[in-house]
């Protein structure tokens, strides 16, 4: 019950995250604009690191902590792969959608920061403190007092059931493809 209960709190932090961070990345990009084409690329490279530092960042804080303070091995391995997993997709829905081949390849680097921020997830799994500072506690207790808001959580709520749902698929049509031969 309790792996349940922290990948459900898991999901729901990767929701909210992914909402605030389409609200703070619409100025960001529009900043983007007024830089030169090379500064450009860099800088939005590093702009789609952000969230997923977060989203690594609070799974490591809830698989750490999620048995009365004691990690959580297979809650850090399932919220690990849940994280891959979305982060993997939507790098993919991205790239789907990308209509100029400036954007694509913008788009496709992003491969390489997923890469990094699964390096910087196992690291973190044995040095925590990496993750301990105050923008992820602060997010943390924003993530709390959004999800504890009356009727929003209820909506939260049904749509991380969902979410985990669509993550679950999501890993069973990679691992068909995986381990199933061409033919």
């Amino acid at each position: 019950m309790e792996l349940f209960t922290g990948l459900y709190s898991i999901v729901v932090c990767f929701l909210i995250i992914g909402v605030i961070w389409k609200l703070v990345s619409i100025p960001l990009s529009i900043l983007a604009l007024i830089f030169s084409e090379q500064f450009t690329k860099i800088y939005l490279f590093v702009i789609s690191m952000i969230p997923l530092y977060f989203m690594a960042s609070c799974t490591i804080l809830i698989g750490s902590t999620i048995k009365s303070g004691q990690p959580s091995l297979g809650l850090l391995i399932i919220g690990g792969l849940t994280f891959v997993i979305y982060s993997f997709a939507d790098i993919a829905q991205k790239i789907g959608e990308a209509q100029d081949p400036n954007t694509y390849n913008i788009i496709h680097n992003q491969y390489y920061g997923l890469l990094a921020m699964i390096i910087f997830y196992i690291y973190s799994i044995f040095n925590q403190n990496l993750v301990m500072n105050l923008w992820n506690h602060k997010l943390i207790d924003l993530i709390n007092w959004i999800y504890n808001i009356p009727i929003l959580g209820w909506v939260i709520l049904i749509i991380a059931i969902i979410y985990m749902i669509y993550i679950l698929i999501l890993f069973i049509s990679i691992l068909t493809v995986i381990v199933m031969p061409k033919r």
